[in-house]
């Protein structure tokens, strides 16, 4: 109680003696301002004792805050050690394996009604006031006992009172009813859900391991909430209806806001994040209880101490979950379609709309983050250049761990690119911004490079910190002791910067998102080259391949992209070819007389691979051709060498004189465009030969059988009929359009076992 009579001591002086720093209207620079005036008018001789005030106001305050502290801190200290006595008493409780408790069902929400809810609204009067059934039990009947509820309610006057009520704890008992729900699946696969070593176990990191696994879990999971989610729909939807039916026996025609509950729920299950889990395991129904107590004294006593929610993660966060999440969610939309009342004033073409959103400004976002992450794993991975323990799987000769992933990233940035189409707006269409960039990247190499080596951890003990001076008019600086130069040049270890235990995380920590920066700058460039490589062979394909006669030169575009692509190459091979910082004297850093100086690491990650873009894009988006014959073919044949010769030129990993790479090689769109010119039967025997080799994927130059699938065979024989099907004249469209029904219906026999 001292500290405490001490500042209402210099709280009352200041009242007393400084009341113009206490009035609401107070000026600081003003009183400032007279501080410094030595004049009569001035205060200046005042000077000396607001200092001394306001450093026993500072005193006195921090007397208050280490008295508050000791207690604080050892409120902290109790809340510890009962939390880790609940820790304790949990493991002991799970070692029991209380299995009877998984199935204990859930008794109020669980409960499905005996009467469907159309059933009841069909038979729902409200013309009158009820009149109660005692028959009836209001416990295995639902909606007559709200009926039932709303209807004395009404008599007493308390409807709105409870309808109130009602709104003011639906966000509450929702957010609890997620969490109920989380925790029971969380019982239900508790051996799953626990923290598995898949990530040891070579996890990619980006959510692809275990695909059953979190199909099971996500699927249990959204199937009872939304279950969950529905009842309680249905309960408003009686509530909407009754009390209208009450209304209108009163002559209100308008809208009340007792009838408003209905589009609110809708708005609390869209803002509810039913898929985002916390981090925090989830505990037994006792012992939550228990915590929930505990938590609830020391939120009411220390705000903030702990957190709001508990929820337990039970699949690891994955923008791959969609493929999991969107379909029972749309499912429950269209049920929650029939139970929307059609005076609640919701547009129940619109209830999408908020999918619509997560999938432009959530999941988007998230699918371009796990493409860059992927792009980046192919180079940064020790064993990228091994071999592919899986190759066996798929070709017949074993082969890198690279072109696999590299097929996945081509695959994945087409399907990306289906779904948001490139413009010539999203590439850089200025060179020296490519120049500027390969620059960036090296210089913060360069940069970490040089950092890193004058790092040198020290003892606290033996640490040098430079003197603190006062420079001239008052400023201090810090006064850097220079060494011995020529020591310098003799030892350059000894220039470093001593670091402490203390200081040494925050260099890091520069030292990261310099690093950070290279990668982002270095995917960027390995990104642009591909889409500016995806946008220039799209719009090669929408071209008019239903040609009279032949066309001897290619695509006046696919030759300005190879323009591109060479300028693009030359200026990687100017600004990113980083030399050794220490080599002999005698060693050569120009190539031989006629060859090509070898690429860099960061040379060969942006270029490598264009060739199995291409080629996969060839055969994934020939549907995109409107139209061919056997003259358009070839013109297709002829663009596919000229991007083919100059995708071998920028792919010279190996050097002149040697063979084509396998990575800048097409394999698989010679042989589709092949298969065309064969006519329909050939690709029916194709079909054929996939049927018998049931999904073996090979296609990599090896002799192996190309797998194309029913769906670029189905457009390769529309392809085939398309021009006839174009004819002015009736009957050969007609001749046509029976054909490729026929070999359709023939590639449809041949390729459903397959799929």
């Amino acid at each position: 109680m001292a500290d405490t009579s001490a500042l209402q001591d210099v709280l009352s002086y200041i009242q007393r003696e400084w009341t113009v720093m206490t009035e609401e209207n107070c000026v600081p620079v003003q009183v400032a301002l007279q501080l410094m005036d030595s004049s009569s008018l001035g205060r200046a001789h005042q000077s000396d004792q607001f200092s001394q005030t306001y450093k026993q106001l500072q005193k006195a305050l921090q007397a208050v805050v280490n008295e508050h502290l000791q207690d604080f801190s050892s409120t902290l200290g109790t809340f510890h050690a009962i939390q880790a006595s609940l820790r304790e008493s949990q493991n002991r409780m799970n070692a029991l394996r209380h299995e009877q408790l998984q199935a204990i069902p859930e008794k109020l929400e669980g409960t499905p009604t005996n009467k469907p809810i159309y059933q009841f609204l069909e038979n729902l009067d409200l013309s009158s006031p009820m009149v109660d059934d005692a028959s009836r039990n209001p416990e295995v009947d639902t909606f007559y006992y709200i009926h039932l509820l709303l209807e004395a309610l009404g008599k007493m006057d308390q409807l709105e009172l409870a309808v109130s009520s009602i709104e003011q704890r639906m966000p509450t008992e929702l957010f609890r009813l997620v969490e109920r729900t989380n925790a029971e699946i969380e019982l239900r696969h508790r051996d799953a859900v626990r923290p598995s070593p898949s990530i040891a176990k070579g996890d990619d990191g980006l959510g692809l391991a275990d695909d059953d696994l979190r199909e099971t879990i996500i699927s249990d999971l959204l199937c009872t909430l939304y279950s969950k989610f529905q009842a309680i729909a249905e309960a408003h939807r009686v509530l909407h209806e009754v009390i209208t039916g009450m209304l209108q026996r009163k002559n209100i025609e308008e809208a009340s806001p007792l009838t408003g509950g209905f589009k609110e729920l809708w708005k609390l299950y869209q803002n509810e994040r039913v898929f985002m889990f916390s981090h925090i395991d989830s505990t037994t129904p006792e012992l939550a209880s228990a915590q929930d107590d505990l938590e609830a004294i020391l939120k009411t006593s220390v705000p903030g101490l702990v957190s709001e929610s508990r929820r337990l993660m039970l699949v690891e966060p994955s923008v791959f979950n969609m493929t999991y999440l969107l379909a029972p969610s749309l499912s429950f939309i269209q049920r929650l379609k029939e139970i929307v009342p059609s005076t609640a004033k919701i547009d129940i073409n619109n209830l999408t709309s908020f999918l619509d959103d997560f999938l432009v400004n959530v999941f988007h976002p998230q699918l371009d983050e796990a493409l860059t992450d992927l792009s980046a794993q192919i180079f940064i991975e020790l064993d990228a250049f091994q071999q592919d323990p899986q190759s066996a799987d798929g070709s017949k000769r074993p082969i890198f761990k690279q072109p696999g992933q590299l097929q996945e990233e081509a695959e994945l940035l087409i399907t990306y690119t289906h779904e948001t189409p490139l413009e010539p707006s999203d590439l850089i269409s200025d060179r020296k911004s490519i120049a500027s960039l390969c620059l960036l990247y090296n210089s913060m190499k360069w940069l970490v490079r040089q950092l890193s080596r004058l790092r040198r951890l020290v003892d606290d003990d033996h640490s040098s910190e430079p003197d603190i001076i006062t420079r001239p008019g008052g400023r201090r600086g810090v006064q850097w002791i220079l060494q011995d130069p020529r020591q310098t040049r003799t030892d350059p270890s000894t220039v470093y910067l001593p670091l402490t235990k203390d200081n040494v995380a925050s260099y890091d920590a520069t030292l990261t998102s310099y690093e950070e920066l290279a990668t982002s700058v270095l995917l960027t460039l390995h990104m642009e080259i591909r889409a500016t490589l995806i946008l220039h062979v799209t719009k090669s394909l929408r071209n008019n391949y239903l040609l009279s006669q032949p066309i001897a030169v290619p695509d006046p575009g696919l030759l300005s992209l190879n323009g591109d692509l060479v300028a693009f190459d030359e200026i990687l091979s100017t600004h990113l070819l980083r030399l050794p910082a220490h080599r002999p004297a005698a060693a050569s850093t120009q190539p031989a007389p006629g060859s090509r100086a070898p690429r860099s690491h960061e040379h060969a990650f942006v270029t490598t691979g264009l060739a199995i873009l291409v080629d996969t894009m060839l055969v994934r988006n020939a549907g995109q051709i409107g139209a061919m014959n056997r003259t358009g073919c070839d013109r297709m044949r002829l663009n596919m060498l000229v991007l083919q010769q100059n995708l071998n030129s920028i792919d010279r990993g190996h050097g002149d004189g040697h063979p084509p790479h396998p990575h800048s090689v097409f394999h698989r769109s010679p042989e589709y465009f092949d298969l065309f010119l064969a006519g329909p039967d050939a690709i029916l025997r194709q079909a054929a030969e996939e049927k018998k080799s049931s999904g073996g994927g090979g296609g990599g130059g090896d002799g192996t059988p190309f797998v194309f699938g029913y769906d670029a065979l189905k457009v390769l024989l529309e392809l085939c009929y398309s021009e006839n099907l174009a004819s002015d004249r009736r009957e050969v469209a007609v001749q046509a359009k029976k054909a490729l029904n026929d070999h359709l219906f023939a590639l449809s026999e041949q390729t459903w076992e397959a799929r």
